[in-house]
């Protein structure tokens, strides 16, 4: 356990290859997990990490909003850069918020218009600090994560907890509930996330797949 604790905290370690999948192997440790750890292993491996996309070409923007399911797009920092009319009703109203402030890691844990309207809050919220983990040591040393995660464990106790656990979990398919105000029904998505959009390995497409077909009931 030593040094699994070294490892992740990017102390020079000796040990080979074999003995790091082995010690995966006996923590039982997910695939994802498994090439976690060897990514931070491995001292020699040089991997170029380009700069984040923080602008998108308005192509996408319009490609966006033809989507009647929502969705958005967001970079490797979780900014949201685009999203459609549907996302601004049933996710949050991106449209109306400081461009600084639409971060959806950030979001999750502090607004609470979202947190009241995710039936499924506890569950999302924990996969998607474990996402944001694999992003946070992609870039790290990077002052906007690091900044970023700071802030978050001050504001909310939740995340920081959530962030002490060192989870690692990469971007699939996950379900969402809301219950919009005003609706009588609870709708769930599936969450597709399509990555590396328009050459830039950075970027994802969030679309949000109703599970259960019709439209909630509104009083």
């Amino acid at each position: 356990m030593q040094l699994i604790i070294h490892v992740e905290q990017g102390r020079e370690v000796t040990a080979s290859k074999e003995i790091i999948e082995s010690i995966g192997k006996a923590l039982q440790l997910t695939d994802d997990e498994s090439a976690h750890l060897i990514q931070l292993w491995n001292p020699n491996e040089t991997v170029a990490i380009s700069s984040i996309q923080t602008t998108l070409n308005p192509q996408w923007q319009n490609i966006i909003e033809q989507l009647s399911y929502p969705s958005f797009i967001s970079n490797d920092r979780a900014e949201v850069l685009a999203w459609n009319s549907a996302a601004n009703e049933v996710i949050i109203d991106f449209s109306s918020m400081p461009v600084s402030e639409r971060v959806m890691i950030r979001l999750l844990f502090v607004d609470p218009g979202l947190r009241r309207r995710m039936i499924n809050w506890e569950e999302f919220a924990s996969y998607s600090v474990a996402v944001y983990r694999t992003y946070y040591d992609k870039y790290r040393g990077d002052p906007w994560f690091e900044e970023t995660v700071e802030q978050l464990r001050v504001e909310s106790t939740e995340f920081d907890t959530m962030w002490k656990l060192h989870n690692i979990q990469l971007k699939k398919v996950n379900r969402v509930s809301f219950q919009i105000p005003g609706a009588v029904d609870v709708v769930s998505y599936d969450i597709n996330s399509l990555a590396s959009i328009a050459d830039h390995p950075d970027m994802h497409m969030c679309i949000y797949t109703p599970i259960l077909e019709g439209k909630a009931s509104f009083k």
